[in-house]
């Protein structure tokens, strides 16, 4: 009975480090591949996809996506993004990479029947441009615990009232409406796209790229004091970042 306990315990072991091996080495060949990605291609369109909740992970993507970018000196970056909500510290952390960033930034909410929620609503208010595709919703701030219930007491008012003066300051730091940003968090408001350009939550809808792209044509906007206009986007080449393994 020993003999047969080594044995399989022998074969387990070899497994597990087999199994090591080989997790490390495709974390080291994804390194690499990303590494070995060119991102030089000057006024390039840069772009990442977020679908899903906001957690350090994602706030790590966008921070080495944003760096790529500004690296390149790209014409545009966009964040697709679809989110129920998520950390707030992630959130935090988002926000203050896309007030920020060097490079003209669009939050696009979509695809169709998607939305931005919860810790959404801040991220995309804080593009420089925020847009949203047919069909998607954008709200429903309030913050809550971690397992997704309401805060109670003295911590509920805390963390609303912090909620509401951070959502407005992004708000206005953006020229969007800051009355219904503080709805938002403090009555969980939600609306469609169509309410959201009607009440200046947002810029416009675009059903696709091609139509993001075609509205931005030829606007101004200004990157940390400097205007900048928004050029020949339909003919340039867009670089879709992915994730790394890491971040995976």
């Amino acid at each position: 009975m020993g003999s047969m306990y080594k044995n399989r315990l022998f074969k387990c072991s070899f497994l597990s480090l087999l199994a090591s091996l080989f997790f490390f080495l495709l974390s080291n060949l994804s390194s690499v591949s990303a590494q070995n990605q060119d991102y030089s291609d000057p006024g390039a369109i840069f772009s990442i996809d977020i679908d899903g909740s906001i957690n350090p992970a994602v706030h790590d993507y966008l921070k080495d996506s944003l760096a790529k970018a500004e690296e390149a000196n790209a014409r545009l970056f966009i964040l697709y993004l679809n989110t129920p909500g998520g950390l707030v510290t992630s959130m935090q952390g988002m926000v203050e990479l896309l007030l920020e960033s060097k490079v003209p930034t669009v939050v696009y909410v979509s695809p169709r029947g998607g939305s931005a929620m919860s810790a959404g609503v801040f991220i995309t208010m804080a593009g420089h441009f925020a847009v949203m595709a047919p069909g998607t919703s954008i709200g429903a701030a309030h913050p809550v615990s971690g397992g997704g219930a309401d805060l109670q007491g003295d911590m509920r008012e805390k963390m609303e009232n912090f909620a509401v003066s951070h959502i407005k300051a992004i708000a206005e730091q953006r020229g969007r409406n800051a009355d219904w940003a503080e709805d938002a968090v403090r009555e969980s408001v939600a609306i469609t796209a169509k309410e959201a350009v009607e009440l200046n939550v947002v810029d416009f809808i675009a059903s696709d790229r091609e139509r993001l792209l075609s509205k931005l044509e030829g606007k101004v906007v200004s990157v940390n004091g400097t205007p900048k206009t928004l050029s020949n986007l339909a003919s340039s080449s867009v670089q879709a970042v992915p994730m790394s393994f890491r971040q995976k």
